[in-house]
């Protein structure tokens, strides 16, 4: 009893401290309560629609007090722009998380390492095996993949479970030389650790990070702490088992180069293992989600497909497949993906940013460790900037080609991998679209119908629900064409060898 009278007493101290010393001057939010400020509307809260409700509300930057810290919420691309990429100096780091920071990733995580030089190492190696360089160096193993993937679309009607394969062969097969399908134990492996690190680090999963009571309790008795320390004990060893397959194996991987890089001599083989592993991370749940609204797009919206593929038709015809280089003459297929991106952003809310010095802003003081929420769907539901932008619209691109999209991130945290990521979509979402038609599904007689509103907000991920769709060759020419499938003779194994050679 004297114990937990003692963590109260400390608990009512530390808060009444806090909130003696919260500044006056936040931008505008919800009403806080005395000492837990708004932690109670965190502990409920749907992030997409209450942060879209409080820009409505307060304006497009929205302050609040957790507990002992303060959050900004940042709405608009322009104030994005200014403070996270004109003002880097201060707004490049990342808040403390002592849950996923400590215990779920032994701060190994490179996307939750503060701003410093042990960052910018990381980031060095990512841009060393992610610059536009190699990601040309790439298309030849995009184009086998993304084959695969037309292939399954024409054998099965689970079109998910089809481009999680995609996603996740091809990045480990550049990670660790291995190609996978659906069932294999190393993607299966991968799947589950990153789905739980995406949902714990969504804008929402900040009671523990906000109430330093629950971070002294003992592991013992803390299921959420030796939860998150069995997922790091996972992670690093599913991350270096993986690595010494990769090493060991034939072909050309990235265990085997980034060994070579200069930056990673001398870093412990953990964290060089680890900061290679996570990049399964990025380079899957975001992609997969852009991919499932893709269709979903091309269902709910056949004029802007057939436009594109009135496009494709005149410059790919019907006897070949798209190609990276022709996305220069395709600026409807190229414009279908912006406009997919910013109708259902992947991530509404990415990774938080923390403040490493003191601001002022448009007359707000926003204080040292403010943690800052970049909220991608307001920016990208903003009026004054898309003209209905509830409206699934590609063209909207093609009338203003200058539109602001911030999928990738802004300033010095931007995405690393943004020209892989590109090449990727480019690939799948063109040859999908010049090969297939896509339609409703029926079941019974009667049409399916898809709600586009119908979205799961899994951490910082969001996700179209559960939806079918049909998807066929648009015709016999396209069919055979997709009947060849990738050429098995020149697989993974040579395509890797060859982008040793070019290295070299």
């Amino acid at each position: 009893m004297i114990v937990i009278l003692t963590i109260l007493g400390s608990i009512f101290l530390l808060y009444l401290i806090q909130w003696k010393r919260t500044p006056r001057t936040l931008p505008p939010g919800p009403d806080p309560l005395p000492l837990i400020g708004n932690l109670h509307q965190f502990a409920r809260l749907v992030p997409l629609k209450t942060f879209h409700d409080w820009h409505k509300k307060y304006g497009s930057i929205v302050g609040l007090t957790l507990g002992p810290r303060t959050l900004v919420i940042l709405g608009t691309h322009a104030i994005n722009k200014e403070l996270l990429g004109g003002k880097g100096q201060i707004y490049s780091s990342r808040p403390y998380m002592p849950l996923v920071t400590d215990h779920m990733t032994g701060g190994l995580n490179t996307a939750l390492i503060p701003y410093g030089e042990r960052w910018k190492t990381h980031n060095r190696i990512h841009l060393a095996l992610l610059n536009p360089r190699m990601a040309r160096l790439y298309e030849g193993l995009v184009d086998f993949e993304s084959r695969r993937l037309l292939t399954g679309i024409c054998s099965t009607k689970d079109f998910s479970t089809v481009i999680y394969r995609y996603t996740a062969s091809l990045i480990l097969s550049l990670q660790y030389g291995k190609s996978v399908d659906v069932n294999d134990p190393m993607s299966r492996d991968f799947k589950e650790i990153t789905h739980k690190f995406v949902k714990a680090i969504g804008a929402g999963n900040f009671l523990f990070e906000c109430l330093p009571a629950l971070q002294r309790i003992p592991p013992s008795i803390a299921p959420w702490i030796k939860e998150s320390q069995g997922l790091h004990h996972s992670a690093t060893t599913l991350f270096s088992s993986s690595a010494e397959k990769g090493v060991n194996a034939k072909e050309w991987n990235w265990s085997k180069y980034v060994r070579t890089l200069k930056d990673a001599h001398g870093m412990p083989e953990e964290e060089l293992w680890y900061l290679m592993g996570i990049l399964y991370e990025a380079a899957t749940d975001t992609s997969v989600a852009i991919l499932r609204f893709f269709i979903m797009a091309c269902v709910l919206h056949p004029s802007a497909v057939e436009k594109a593929q009135k496009e494709l038709d005149s410059v790919v015809g019907d006897s070949r497949l798209p190609k990276e280089e022709d996305m220069a003459q395709l600026p409807h297929v190229s414009v279908f993906i912006n406009e997919v991106i910013r109708w259902r952003p992947a991530t509404p809310e990415g990774i938080p940013r923390a403040t490493s010095a003191d601001d002022v802003y448009q007359g707000y003081h926003i204080p040292k460790d403010t943690t800052v929420i970049v909220n991608m769907w307001a920016m990208h539901m903003d009026p004054n900037v898309y003209d209905d932008p509830e409206s699934f619209r590609p063209d909207r691109w093609i009338e203003k080609p200058d539109l602001p999209l911030g999928i990738f991130g802004y300033g010095r945290r931007a995405c690393a991998g943004r020209h892989f990521a590109q090449t990727s979509l480019n690939s799948v979402v063109s040859r999908m679209l010049w090969a297939f038609s896509f339609s409703h599904s029926y079941e019974n007689g009667r049409r399916v119908e898809i709600d586009p509103w119908d979205l799961e907000q899994h951490g910082a991920s969001l996700r179209p629900g559960p939806f079918s769709a049909d998807i066929r060759p648009r015709d016999a020419s396209r069919r055979a064409v997709l009947e060849k499938g990738p050429n098995v003779d020149r697989g993974v194994e040579e395509l890797l060898t060859q982008v040793d050679k070019e290295i070299s």
